[in-house]
């Protein structure tokens, strides 16, 4: 979205060009990043180095960008300053993606290895983005931004006082970590080591903090209902083709949807998942229309439309996308 990369670099901000791949270019960025963190800068960076391109939840994090925390961590402890360093995940949600159609042929292109061409990026254009802002501030969208439990740079709790804590809330000594033989020492194999573990917390986190939204809700029910109807083992084929050709009748989909709210409340009664008002205390039908309004917002197709007692979708690659926010959770779908 050309909008934002015209503030951002003015605001002092660096960026990840995820085209990018040679050697040098990562170094110099792991080692830029990892000099800053020493000197006290923050950073806020997408886990994955750049927006997740498949509409859904980051589970492989860029280990070398995070591996950068506990790099500075043991750089200042060997120069004998005692800075702390804290890894935030943050999760933001909201009904809708500007760019939504470009993301999610990206992803497509990359995961199919055939080639998805972009006719025209539908963010790319001023006077669409503001039609879009202006449609959306008045149907009063909201963005949905959770800070979750901060972590040390292995990927341990903190307490209020900003120390490391163990699962049973005793305090840990993590320079320990990094001693050997009473030395603080460099050593990429155990780094590399507990930034996975730091990677696997955060994950987690991601996981149990993401707000879901009318709009993830419907297209993931919609989106497994037609594919299942269609018994299509081909994801391609089936957004190509067979999706377009489908339809699902009103009364079953409410049926099933009132199954799938139960499932997710009662994740969320186990803190394993965040859900927005509307899907803690509203009915099926009511849930439906909020993301067919939202739906009929911006996207040129709509990606799911009612038409007397049926659902289609007019944009299966869209439905598609804001499927994938619901899929890591596994959810049982019965029509």
């Amino acid at each position: 979205m050309p909008l934002f990369p015209f503030f951002m670099e003015r605001l002092g901000a660096y960026t990840v060009d995820r085209l990018k791949t040679a050697p040098l270019y990562k170094r110099v960025l792991k080692e830029f990043a990892a000099v800053t963190l020493e000197f006290g800068y923050d950073h806020l960076f997408f886990p994955g180095g750049t927006r997740i391109r498949s509409g859904g939840i980051e589970r492989r994090l860029k280990k070398g960008l995070l591996g950068t925390v506990l790099e500075a961590f043991v750089s200042s402890r060997m120069a004998r300053k005692s800075r702390r360093y804290y890894v935030v995940p943050v999760t933001m949600t909201y009904h809708l993606v500007l760019e939504a159609a470009t993301l999610i042929a990206d992803h497509l292109q990359e995961a199919g290895k055939s080639r998805f061409i972009i006719i025209d990026d539908e963010s790319s254009k001023p006077a669409v983005i503001l039609d879009f802002v202006n449609r959306l501030l008045a149907m009063e969208g909201r963005v949905f931004i959770h800070f979750c439990e901060p972590l040390d740079p292995f990927g341990n709790r903190v307490d209020e006082a900003g120390e490391s804590i163990d699962r049973h809330g005793r305090r840990i000594d993590i320079e320990g970590y990094i001693r050997r033989r009473g030395k603080i020492v460099r050593d990429a194999q155990r780094d590399a080591v507990y930034t996975r573990q730091l990677e696997g917390r955060i994950v987690s986190a991601y996981l149990d903090n993401t707000t879901i939204l009318s709009t993830h809700l419907a297209a993931h029910l919609c989106f497994r209902l037609l594919r299942d109807q269609a018994a299509e083992t081909d994801l391609f084929k089936f957004l190509r083709e067979t999706a377009f050709q489908s339809s699902l009748p009103l009364d079953p989909f409410l049926a099933a949807m009132a199954r799938m709210l139960g499932e997710l409340r009662a994740m969320r009664e186990r803190g394993k998942i965040r859900l927005e008002p509307l899907l803690e205390r509203g009915d099926p039908l009511a849930i439906l229309m909020n993301a067919l309004k939202y739906f009929g917002v911006y996207h040129e197709a709509p990606v799911i439309e009612r038409k007397g007692n049926r659902l289609f979708t007019r944009d299966p690659n869209l439905l598609y996308y804001y499927h994938n926010k619901l899929e890591p959770y596994r959810l049982e779908v019965t029509a």
